[in-house]
């Protein structure tokens, strides 16, 4: 199984970074799966070599538009060429408006090769389709800025790996799934919203496989940031890294 970081950004694209994107690669046959699908996510993958008809599903884990931006440019790269994607968003309330605005390309989905699914409220296994299984994880990072809308975290299991995708989370990182940072995990970990220093020691006493930071906020391109990192990898026994736009972890 391989990740790979589309697109690395925090809130913004910056000069080095995109907006959140993260690709999922099944070993053989298995299948291309994104959580998070920020602009450029689809022309990312092609200037990686990688195909976008290959995503067989999308995991949209908040409605901010740093995490969905590119989701229309890969929709209208399945359609074109003929590719079947499943999207699921975590508001049902999106379904029809990420409909209209393909609509407004005059590109029918006449043969129905995307498909829409509201991601369930309820915390629990949402998707399987024999390569790759994904359970939701309810977070707060929407009541930070006073709405009451879902956000979520996700945990994947294909191919023998755990992974524990974040999303965005509260300021405060109490609702950081410690949970499901189960011995063998991997953690792909935004670090934008919260400031990591408190958390150094607790970070490294979990039974991690590898963390990687992701969704970068500018403080931790900075030296002062990067030491933090750089000393939370000193006293973990798993990899840390913060992710670079295009870089390819195999597991």
């Amino acid at each position: 199984m391989k990740i790979i970081t589309l697109g690395t950004s925090h809130g913004d694209p910056t000069p080095e970074r995109y907006n959140a994107a993260t690709l999922y690669l099944l070993p053989g046959d298995g299948g291309n799966y994104l959580v998070d699908a920020g602009a450029p996510a689809a022309a990312s993958m092609i200037r990686l070599g990688l195909d976008p008809g290959s995503v067989r599903a999308v995991f949209i884990t908040h409605m901010h538009e740093d995490h969905y931006g590119g989701l229309s440019g890969l929709i209208k790269h399945q359609i074109k060429y003929d590719h079947n994607c499943r999207i699921f968003l975590p508001e049902a309330e999106a379904i029809p408006v990420f409909q209209a605005f393909v609509g407004l390309a005059h590109r029918a989905d006449s043969r129905q090769r995307i498909s829409y699914a509201a991601i369930p409220a309820e915390e629990g296994e949402f998707y399987s389709d024999g390569a790759l299984s994904v359970r939701n994880v309810r977070t707060g990072h929407m009541q930070n800025v006073g709405e009451p809308f879902p956000s979520f975290a996700f945990v994947l299991e294909a191919a023998g790996r755990r992974i524990v995708h974040t999303g965005d989370l509260r300021g405060d990182f109490a609702d950081f799934p410690w949970q499901e940072c189960l011995p063998g995990t991997v953690c792909v970990c935004e670090l934008t919203h919260y400031k990591l220093e408190p958390w150094i020691d607790k970070l490294a006493a979990l039974p991690l496989r590898q963390l990687i930071f992701s969704h970068i906020g500018s403080f931790y391109d900075s030296p002062a940031g990067q030491a933090l990192v750089s000393r939370l990898a000193d006293q973990a026994p798993f990899p840390c890294t913060i992710a670079a736009d295009g870089q390819e972890f195999n597991l």
